[in-house]
């Protein structure tokens, strides 16, 4: 009866024992991997200590400051950052009031550049309005001066009808003139002939008169 109870105790045993093993490797498979963790913060270094109640403990490598000491693991890296954050914040609080100082200077620089931009942009505006009227003036006056180009083509087209005409006139009157040539280069011409037959008929008459031919008588002028 014994040996049959104390079977089954061990038997319960060793399923117990297996049980507990697996629930401690699931659990320590699913947490986290605390040794991995401790090395995300650099700054800090973890030992763990000998002997039966091994203690874990961290401390600040630069200034060999112990952070915290505990059995578990977790319990030091917590505290290591809360240590951690806190020297973040001590290291930033001096840095606050000249960056506030700086703020400040930036926007009384930034409120008067805005007025000067202002300003500037009013400027920029009226030259714009400016550049327009005169972009407008010269559209106006380009089509002033167009329409006078036009006018003018229209009168140089009649100066050229003009000029055409009294070219076709001159050409007339120089071939009037070249007849008028002809014409009195044909009287002289017959004014020679006559002047010659006029003196050949006086040597003519006077010759008639030496030999004696009487001249007859001049008809009566009424």
């Amino acid at each position: 009866m014994l040996t049959k109870l104390s079977r089954i105790l061990v038997v319960f045993t060793t399923a117990v024992s297996i049980a507990f093993m697996g629930t401690v490797l699931a659990i320590r498979g699913s947490g986290p991997n605390w040794i991995v963790e401790s090395q995300n913060l650099p700054d800090y270094a973890f030992s763990q200590s000998t002997g039966e109640n091994p203690q874990w403990s961290g401390q600040h490598r630069k200034e060999a400051q112990p952070v915290a000491t505990s059995a578990v693991l977790p319990d030091v890296i917590a505290k290591a950052y809360d240590d951690a954050q806190r020297r973040n914040i001590d290291a930033i609080l001096p840095q606050i009031p000249p960056v506030e100082q700086r703020t400040a200077a930036t926007k009384s620089l930034l409120e008067s550049d805005q007025k000067g931009l202002e300003v500037r942009v009013t400027m920029v505006e009226q030259l714009i309005a400016d550049i327009n009227k005169q972009i407008n003036d010269v559209a106006v006056d380009g089509d002033r001066k167009a329409g006078q180009a036009v006018e003018i083509r229209a009168e140089a087209e009649e100066l050229r009808g003009a000029v055409a005409r009294l070219k076709r006139q001159l050409q007339q009157v120089h071939a009037d003139h070249y007849q008028l040539r002809e014409q009195r280069r044909r009287l002289l011409d017959l004014l020679h002939q006559t002047r010659g037959l006029h003196l050949r008929l006086q040597e003519r008459h006077e010759q008639l008169i030496q030999d004696g031919a009487v001249a007859p008588a001049a008809a009566p002028t009424t």
